[in-house]
C-alpha cells in the first residue's frame, strides 16, 4: 500500500502527483483493469489548509471512486495555516480589534494578538477535518498524523466531536499537536515580525 498525494496550488483544483493516477488516464484497458486496485487498496493524504480546499480532491472525484477509497491520512501540523486560513485569521483580529489595532499596540502585542488567533485557526481546522472524516461514510480506517507520532481509527472510532470522555486517544493527539504548534509559533513571533511569520508558514512551516 501507498500513499496517494496531490496538492492544491492558491485555490486551482487540485494536481493529483501520483503516477499511478497520472497512467490511469492514459489508456482505457489500463484504467479499466486497476482503477479499483488504485483507489481502494492505496491510502490518499488530505490536504493541508482549511478543509473546504483540503478536501477539493476528494470532492471532485466521480462518487464511484470517492466511494472506493477506504483510507485517509490526516496531518496536524504548522502547514495548515495556509494563506487561505490567513484570510480567517484577519477577519477574527478585525472583529475583535475593528480594522486597525489599537494605538497604543506594540509590535509585540500584534504578534501575541495573530498567535493566539493562529492557534484558534489550527484548531478549527483540525476539528474540521475530524468532522469530515466522521462524515465519510464509506472510510474504514482513518490515520491521524503528527510529527512522528500516528494514531489509527477505525471509521467507527472517529468521534464526531472531540469531549472529555474521548478513550480513542485522538483528543490527547490533538493536545499535543496544539502544545507542539504553540511552542513553535512562540519562537518565531519572538524573533520574527508577523509578515515574516505569514512568509515562513506559507513555505510549509520548514
Amino acid at each position: 500500500m501507498s500513499v496517494i498525494k496531490h496538492k492544491v496550488l492558491k485555490q486551482e483544483k487540485p494536481l493529483v502527483t501520483h503516477p499511478a493516477i497520472q497512467l490511469l488516464a492514459t489508456c482505457q484497458q489500463v484504467y479499466h483493469q486497476y482503477h479499483t486496485w488504485l483507489y481502494s487498496r492505496n491510502s490518499f493524504l488530505l490536504d493541508p489548509g482549511p478543509i473546504q480546499y483540503a478536501a477539493r480532491y476528494f470532492n471532485n472525484l466521480q462518487p464511484h471512486h470517492h466511494a472506493m477509497i477506504k483510507t485517509v491520512i490526516i496531518t496536524f501540523t504548522l502547514a495548515d495555516l495556509t494563506p487561505l486560513a490567513f484570510t480567517a485569521i484577519d477577519k477574527s483580529i478585525r472583529r475583535l480589534f475593528g480594522k486597525n489595532f489599537h494605538p497604543t499596540f506594540t509590535a509585540s502585542d500584534r504578534a501575541d494578538v495573530w498567535a493566539d488567533q493562529s492557534r484558534s485557526q489550527l484548531i478549527r481546522i483540525w476539528t474540521h477535518k475530524i468532522v469530515w472524516a466522521y462524515e465519510y461514510q464509506t472510510l474504514r480506517q482513518v490515520e491521524f498524523r503528527m510529527d512522528e507520532l500516528s494514531l489509527v481509527l477505525s471509521h467507527e472510532e472517529v468521534p464526531r466531536e472531540l469531549g472529555l470522555g474521548d478513550q480513542t486517544g485522538l483528543l490527547a493527539l490533538l493536545a499535543e499537536a496544539v502544545r507542539r504548534a504553540e511552542r513553535r509559533l512562540d519562537e518565531k513571533f519572538g524573533s520574527l515580525e508577523v509578515a515574516e511569520v505569514k512568509r515562513w508558514l506559507a513555505g510549509g512551516a520548514r
